[in-house]
């Protein structure tokens, strides 16, 4: 499936094999797992990071804003501390947690619907490249040199990777703060 999309700036996928590309205009659009256009927006600044939530909306960064756009429109979901720019988003398999990375040494993530914070991370000498959850209460967060760290809001816990063979072994500083594993009532 080839689909013309000039400028474009990233691709992410919905479950059902719905797919949105960005480009650096700003242009926003969604297709269908066919690639058949379904709907468009235009955002400024340009949309840097999406995610697809479970519950059934896109999570887009926008300069400072996590908007949340589904069939209804757009809404704003969060900004960002002290307006820096949101250069990631995650959600997780049951749509319950949502993860942000800041500037890039910071990563907050958040109860949905709730948007309490169900914890953060900061790396005040690394650079966070990437987020990805695995099963609902596990988040994975990439580092810059290829280093990481496994997040478990159910047990608290922060496990660096492991280091590749052939790489050398680095250490880094991580403040970490998380939430009561469940969201607040």
């Amino acid at each position: 499936l080839v689909i013309p999309w000039p400028g474009a700036r990233l691709v992410a996928w919905a479950d059902d094999g719905r797919m949105l590309v960005a480009d650096d205009a700003g242009k926003v659009g969604e297709l269908d797992a066919r690639g058949e256009f379904l709907r468009g927006v235009k955002l400024d600044p340009p949309v840097v990071a999406a995610a697809w939530n479970p519950q059934g909306f896109w999570v887009l960064a926008s300069g400072a804003r996590a908007i949340r756009w589904d069939h209804e429109g757009m809404t704003h979901l969060t900004g960002s501390p002290d307006d820096e720019a949101i250069t990631d988003v995650a959600c997780a398999s049951d749509g319950k947690r949502i993860a942000l990375t800041v500037r890039d040494g910071l990563v907050i993530a958040l109860f949905w619907p709730s948007r309490d914070t169900a914890g953060s991370l900061e790396y005040p000498e690394r650079k966070v490249d990437g987020l990805a959850f695995g099963p609902p209460t596990l988040l994975a967060v990439g580092l810059d040199g290829g280093d990481g760290n496994k997040v478990d809001f159910q047990a608290r816990a922060v496990n660096r990777t492991d280091t590749h063979p052939g790489r050398p072994h680095r250490r880094w500083l991580v403040k970490v703060g998380i939430s009561p594993p469940e969201e607040p009532a």
